[in-house]
């Protein structure tokens, strides 16, 4: 499910249920592998074309390719009359041709050419802290949502039969503003569950109508607390699951990345 996210990006499914999700009609298929990462198929359909949306799929690969230590391979297959803008498009994203000097055997392919990626291996980066800031802030989500859990009387006319899903992501969401108000943090709702999450981006808020930045690509945290540990239902009603205590480990961090011109759009 796709709220239940690993404390980082420790199943390359959790990125492609993600995109799956978040971009209804894309294709995407990645396989891992002992040493490598392999794109076998990235489809973007035409009306969703030119949003940035294949940008955002790699810069997230890439930081997966980072975090694990493994090359991203695949085997560019453009449209008819596409190859020049594909080829340009993976060398704009750091691809290069496994080819002559650039030859590493250990990835090529016999049903094509390949390009990679290969990892730079920071000590420190500033997505890392980014991450590691905001999992500073678990203590404080836990106690806010505990407190929000109690006060949960599933009275009527406050509630109105549903949960309390929403009223927690806005609480990680001022917690995230009173201490890192240089990240842009929201709430958002999935299109495919009824459930409403934090998300936060490495980004400040002042800068997203900056009109000499285009396509930028930054950092972002998805903060979540798995529904069916405190409640039961679906849609829009909800009820509460009795005696829970919240701790650390409930809390979920799940980094991937955003087109800073697509920040604020329904997810």
């Amino acid at each position: 499910m796709w709220y239940k996210f690993a404390q980082s990006q420790e199943n390359i499914q959790n990125i492609i249920d993600l995109f799956l999700s978040k971009y209804p009609g894309i294709e995407l298929r990645i396989n891992e592998y002992d040493n490598k990462i392999k794109l076998e198929k990235i489809t973007i359909p035409k009306e969703l074309r030119n949003k940035g949306i294949g940008t955002e799929i790699i810069s997230a690969l890439k930081i997966y390719a980072e975090e694990t230590n493994k090359p991203l391979v695949l085997n560019p297959e453009p449209e008819k009359g596409k190859k020049g803008a594909l080829q340009r498009f993976y060398e704009r994203n750091e691809f290069v041709n496994n080819t002559g000097r650039n030859k590493d055997y250990e990835l090529s392919d016999t049903f094509g050419r390949t390009m990679y990626y290969k990892p730079k291996r920071k000590s420190t980066s500033s997505n890392n802290t980014f991450e590691q800031n905001l999992k500073s802030l678990t203590s404080q989500f836990v106690s806010v949502a505990q407190s929000i859990y109690d006060e949960w009387d599933e009275h009527p006319d406050v509630y109105f039969g549903g949960g309390i899903c929403h009223l927690i992501a806005d609480a990680f969401v001022s917690i995230v503003d009173r201490n890192y108000p240089n990240y842009t943090a929201s709430t958002f709702t999935r299109d495919d569950i009824q459930h409403v999450a934090a998300i936060i981006h490495d980004v400040e808020p002042d800068s997203l109508y900056d009109e000499d930045e285009e396509d930028r690509i930054v950092d972002t945290v998805i903060i979540d607390l798995y529904p069916y540990t405190y409640e039961r239902g679906g849609g829009f009603s909800w009820t509460k699951i009795p005696d829970v205590e919240f701790t650390d480990d409930d809390i979920t961090f799940y980094k991937t990345s955003t087109n800073k011109n697509h920040i604020g759009e329904d997810y």
